[in-house]
């Protein structure tokens, strides 16, 4: 994806070193002194001075903001959402699962699938995501699931039997300090705003999904709950 590729081709050269010097005796309460050099062409550290107070102001900052930037990562930007079932908001092995109602969305299908593209209205679902993937599954009826529900595949293209999507080559646009609310909508946007191509598995509806979404584009129809394959899952299951 986007955010691992850029991660990978950063170039980092070496610009400042910092010597830090730590007073071994006395009581004053300045204990460290820091000198600042610069890397000279072939890398050596030259010119040690001591890093003066803007100097050390600015490295503060700079600090301060990447910390603040990863303990940003799925806060909520005020109340908790009530569609949000749980939270885990770790800056690197964060995800949050969520749960959205029957509703019409704009769905893009590939031309070869025979499918027009157009407004059809999907079951309710619940979504699992993280930085770098997304899993999600459909819900037995419309209302807010418990721990105990048991869930059903998502009967929709590009989605395997464990419930994981297949972007291709989407960019998904979660940034390291995206906040819940952004999180949310850039995973369902991406999701719908992409092409359904292809089928991981024939056994994700009880009738051909080709022809229910044909009838789902063409009618306007609610979503024909059961249609549904029951997973072998429960939410709780899908919070581990």
């Amino acid at each position: 994806m986007k955010l691992i590729t850029e991660e990978l081709t950063e170039i980092f050269l070496p610009v400042r070193a910092l010597l830090l010097y730590e007073r071994q005796s006395g009581s004053r309460q300045d204990k460290y002194y820091i000198e600042s050099y610069t890397i000279s062409d072939d890398g050596r550290p030259v010119n040690a001075r001591p890093l003066t107070e803007s100097e050390a102001i600015s490295l503060g900052k700079s600090l301060y903001d990447s910390y603040a930037e990863k303990i940003a990562f799925l806060r909520p930007k005020g109340l908790l959402p009530k569609r949000v079932l749980y939270l885990h908001p770790s800056p690197e092995k964060g995800f949050a699962v969520w749960y959205t109602a029957r509703q019409k969305r704009q769905m893009f299908f590939k031309e070869s699938l025979t499918i027009p593209s157009g407004e059809a209205c999907v079951p309710p679902m619940v979504w699992r995501a993280d930085k770098r993937g997304l899993t999600i599954f459909a819900l037995p009826a419309d209302r807010k699931p418990s721990l105990k529900t048991r869930l059903c595949l998502a009967p929709f293209f590009n989605t395997g039997l464990h419930g994981g999507v297949c972007m291709g080559n989407v960019d998904v646009d979660v940034e390291k300090s995206s906040c819940l609310e952004e999180f949310i909508t850039a995973w369902e946007t991406c999701f719908y705003d992409s092409y359904f191509s292809h089928t991981l598995n024939d056994a994700m509806t009880k009738v051909n999904i080709v022809q229910l979404w044909q009838d789902q584009v063409k009618t306007g129809n609610p979503f024909p709950l059961e249609k549904l394959v029951t997973a072998k899952i429960t939410l709780k299951d899908l919070l581990k």
